[in-house]
């Protein structure tokens, strides 16, 4: 299978960010899963950082909200593998039930994350634990 590629023009007036941004989301999710060969492709909830201009009024401040992360699982290969580099190595990979407050299981490889995943049907939510943070997002099977 040849990977495909998407691609998306638009020409919108100045003004709606919003709307070219949720265009360009969209076709990432449509795109990058025809490129990877993925079974499985989710959006991942960034960690939240602090920095040093939390005490500036917030009047002031003009914060962009962190950039979206598809993660993308092969149930044949078992392996994991995400559109940014900014994800670090995953230290641990964890299968939580959908509200993402009980731990059904905590994987020190991807294999292992996979392949309980693969035998698993219904909602959850998945984390992925780096040195920099937490991943999270949520998968129906």
């Amino acid at each position: 299978m040849m990977g495909g590629y998407l691609i998306l023009c638009i020409n919108l007036k100045p003004g709606t960010m919003k709307l070219r941004t949720f265009y360009i989301i969209l076709s990432m999710i449509i795109a990058l899963p025809l490129c990877c060969k993925a079974d499985v492709s989710l959006p991942l909830i960034p960690p939240t950082t602090e920095s040093a201009d939390d005490d500036i009024p917030d009047r002031k401040k003009h914060k962009a909200p962190p950039a979206p992360v598809l993660c993308f699982i092969n149930f044949e290969t078992g392996a994991v593998s995400f559109s940014s580099a900014a994800v670090d190595e995953v230290e641990v990979y964890e299968i939580c039930d959908e509200s993402g407050e009980i731990c059904l299981g905590s994987y020190g490889t991807a294999a292992e994350f996979v392949d309980a995943l693969d035998n698993l049907s219904g909602e959850y939510c998945v984390r992925f634990i780096t040195i920099n943070g937490n991943y999270t997002g949520y998968i129906n099977k």
